[in-house]
């Protein structure tokens, strides 16, 4: 790990946290910026991957103590649950934490409820979303090249959202948390964000009542 990698990522951090202090907020998100599976052969890379964002949350962490701001690293389809832990060990610090995607586990190819029941009781704050498969077919038609993960907003897939809340509710206990929607199934030109969150929040009402 070079010294300059290192600056450069707590530089970026250090600007960020000037912007969550003008917004007021009491978190700010970030993530590792790679995705595991263009790496999945390749795990001393991703071990690296792993030491630089803990040295990175380390060394930003005075300046997230001044600002009175928890760093919280979203588990972006990169790390594993265990991977995630140990940054956090690593980072040594209350100031640092994790902020769960409940359903990206399923691009690290692990249990979501699993992973949201650990990391709950290092969380924040989260979000949420649903996703559906999307098969692939062979020319006949009979056979599969894969599948597609596509995510959609909640309750519009085949997610187990009342098993993901109630695991993120065991692993948060009564401590405050807030929970905020991802979609990233936006159309351009296309006004149903409305229309479609209104059934998702109140879902999520639901089942977090």
């Amino acid at each position: 790990m070079k010294a300059t990698s290192r600056a450069v990522g707590v530089g970026r951090i250090h600007a960020w946290l000037e912007r969550a202090g003008a917004l007021r907020s009491p978190v700010l998100r970030v993530v590792s910026g790679f995705y595991r599976a263009e790496l999945i052969g390749e795990p001393e890379l991703i071990a690296a991957e792993r030491r630089y964002v803990a040295a990175v949350l380390r060394a930003a962490t005075p300046a997230a103590e001044r600002a009175g701001i928890t760093l919280l690293l979203e588990n972006h389809s990169d790390f594993t649950v265990s991977e995630y832990e140990a940054i956090v060990g690593e980072a040594a610090s209350e100031r640092v934490g994790v902020f769960p995607d409940l359903i990206n586990p399923v691009a690290a190819l692990e249990n979501p409820i699993a992973v949201v029941e650990r990391l709950a009781p290092l969380a924040r704050a989260g979000h949420v979303k649903d996703y559906v498969f999307d098969s692939i077919p062979t020319d006949d038609g009979y056979h599969r090249r894969g599948f597609e993960v596509l995510y959609r907003y909640p309750g519009e897939g085949v997610a187990d959202l009342p098993g993901l809340i109630a695991a993120l509710r065991r692993g948060v206990g009564e401590r405050p948390f807030r929970l905020t929607v991802e979609g990233l199934n936006n159309r351009a030109h296309v006004a149903d964000q409305r229309e479609r969150l209104a059934p998702s929040l109140a879902l999520l009402g639901q089942l977090a009542a």
